[in-house]
């Protein structure tokens, strides 16, 4: 549709809707309403023979309830096989790399995150990393992350960014694994899913039940498992529950190297963000007041995927 000269307006409501529109010229007004929108808004203002010209893209996405835990995977390797998820699904790995201090990598180009990463000396030197990724549809993969020897794979449902900074317990000599407690800004974030990694050298049994908590994946599940034992654990947490993020241990059975971290999943859907960019041109001609008289230049300004926030869209309260 097109708005064009003057003011025009425009009025949209429906579901699983597809909408084009340029507006030419003037001024006018969008109004939208509905589920699952998609559209693309296009205005140029032309004075030939030069054009400045933005774009828009905007999608809208949805909350469907509280954060979920979808499903998990384990490997005894540097890889393993994804769990089922759809799109806009949260995907957590722990990936740890037993034979030396170096730091497993993230698949290149597959869209991983880094969440937390570190590494230990001897004695049983280890490397491990923590990354996250959004899924684009139901086909995403784990990919390799090399030089991992274990690794564990977790799928979260409306679930936004990690929330504050990862926390973590060394210990080369313990007979448990240490939770640290959460990161402070964890704390009163409007209800959050904990997340527990932790991994024991001397032992198969990380995945050793934590009070309150679930187990949701730990490497002692696979047949022909051995140590070391990597896990994932969680316990969701009420909104403003401040006392509820504290520190807690779980006994692995044996003196060994362990390692403990906390994470925290807020509630609610992946960030919206948008590209920018800054640029400077210089235009050949005289400049009146609300006229700019052009040579024979064009000249073109473009915005690409700029996302707006639900209150920008709808009406909200």
């Amino acid at each position: 549709m097109s708005l064009t000269a003057g003011v025009g307006s425009l009025s949209v409501s429906g579901n699983n809707a597809q909408l084009n529109t340029s507006r030419t010229a003037g001024t006018g007004s969008l109004s939208v309403s509905g589920n699952d929108i998609d559209f693309s808004s296009i205005r140029n203002l032309e004075a030939q023979p030069g054009r400045i010209k933005a774009g828009f893209n905007f999608h809208y996405r949805y909350i469907d309830g509280y954060p979920t835990f979808v499903g998990s995977s384990a490997g005894l390797t540097y890889t393993a096989a994804i769990p089922t998820h759809q799109a806009h699904d949260l995907i957590v790995v722990f990936a740890l790399n037993s034979n030396n201090n170096t730091i497993p990598v993230a698949p290149t180009g597959e869209g991983w995150t880094s969440a937390h990463s570190s590494s230990s000396a001897a004695p049983q030197p280890a490397g491990w990393r923590i990354g996250f990724k959004y899924a684009k549809g139901n086909n995403e993969t784990v990919g390799n992350w090399f030089p991992a020897t274990r690794i564990v794979v977790a799928v979260y449902r409306n679930a936004r960014a990690l929330v504050g900074a990862a926390t973590q317990d060394v210990r080369t000599s313990a007979d448990s694994i240490h939770y640290p407690a959460a990161d402070p800004l964890v704390t009163g974030t409007a209800g959050t899913r904990l997340l527990r990694l932790g991994a024991s050298y001397g032992s198969d049994n990380s995945g050793s039940t934590t009070t309150g908590h679930t187990t949701r994946i730990s490497t002692e599940s696979l047949s022909n498992s051995g140590a070391p034992s990597i896990s994932i654990k969680d316990l969701e947490v009420p909104p403003d529950t401040s006392n509820a993020y504290p520190a807690i241990s779980t006994s692995v059975g044996v003196t060994t190297k362990t390692i403990g971290i906390t994470l925290g999943i807020g509630y609610g859907t992946p960030p919206l963000t948008a590209e920018t960019e800054s640029f400077s041109t210089t235009l050949n001609g005289d400049a009146l007041a609300r006229t700019v008289l052009l040579g024979s230049k064009g000249y073109r300004a473009e915005l690409g995927q700029v996302f707006v926030t639900y209150a920008s869209l709808f009406s909200c309260s």
